[in-house]
């Protein structure tokens, strides 16, 4: 069953050493999506509006050039470990220690009731940062080294989470679970001129062919998270570990108008189009997907 989340989320994301990446050009085996976070740009970004489906997932993203839609790959690890949930029973001699570098973190209340969102200060006492009502989603910016913690109203401990990366953490009545989140971040420029384009939207897509029955925005059945190309060209999202497609809608860049895309160049105009269009499969911590659109 999927989870629908809407999210705004403001981050920062820190630069590490390289991570090798693999890229798909036709469709594998499709794991349910659970994505995530859009940003205007990367390193800092703010964020847009998103919508999550389901919590099983697993692994990501390419590289190729075409000449109309390039798509370079680097993975860069955004953080210094795997997120892995504390146990309750060590929060009273856990202290946060926050560094500089700033991630996301996203809490999913499926338990059914309020559930509260705290982080521990250097003393390790509880900083109350939100109440969550239950089915609501929330999008924190945290430190690593901070530590975040999820109780129930009365202040029991439901969940420990001292942050090392990007994560998804969804609660429920009778399991809390912790997911990492990958970075997917490009440009938008234009073929002729190599000028950077704003205002150009870039969906992630689910890969089903179900999914391709309206080619949409944020109401259609697909849709995953989008984000709307900075002044620069970047944009920038977060997602889950899984099976995704890649477009861009375009809008006019003064008097000029570019032709929609899916990744690699391959045409977004109409529904049919959208099953033939190339899934990327992510794993890894930053991928770039970069678009180079021809004027009409």
């Amino acid at each position: 069953m999927r989870i629908r989340l809407a999210i705004v989320v403001v981050l920062l994301l820190g630069a590490c050493g390289p991570e090798t990446v693999r890229a798909t050009g036709a469709p594998g085996t499709t794991r349910p999506a659970v994505p995530i976070l859009a940003t205007s740009s990367i390193p800092t970004a703010t964020a847009t509006a998103v919508r999550t489906p389901a919590a099983n997932t697993t692994p990501i993203a390419t590289a190729t050039t075409t000449p109309k839609a390039t798509a370079t790959a680097s993975a860069t690890p955004t953080a210094a470990g795997n997120p892995v949930l504390g146990a309750c029973a060590s929060e009273s001699s856990l202290r946060s220690q926050p560094a500089s570098t700033t991630v996301p973190l996203l809490v999913s209340n499926n338990a059914g009731a309020r559930r509260d969102l705290s982080s521990l200060d250097a003393i390790g006492r509880r900083v109350f940062a939100k109440a969550l009502a239950a089915g609501e989603s929330y999008t924190q910016t945290a430190r690593i080294g901070e530590v975040w913690v999820v109780t129930e109203p009365g202040g029991g401990c439901v969940a420990v989470y001292p942050v090392v990366a990007p994560a998804l953490l969804i609660v429920s009545a009778t399991r809390n679970t912790l997911l990492p989140l990958y970075a997917i971040r490009g440009r938008v420029t234009d073929a002729r001129s190599g000028g950077a384009l704003p205002g150009q939207t870039v969906f992630i897509w689910n890969p089903d062919e179900s999914s391709c029955a309206i080619i949409g925005g944020s109401g259609a059945p697909g849709y995953v998270v989008s984000a709307i190309t900075a002044t620069d060209g970047t944009y920038g999202v977060f997602v889950t570990a899984g099976d995704y497609k890649v477009r861009v809608r375009t809008a006019p860049v003064g008097s000029v108008t570019y032709a929609p895309q899916w990744w690699r160049g391959k045409p977004a105009t109409t529904a049919g189009q959208c099953a033939a269009a190339d899934v990327i499969t992510m794993n890894a911590d930053l991928i770039a997907i970069d678009f180079v659109l021809q004027p009409e």
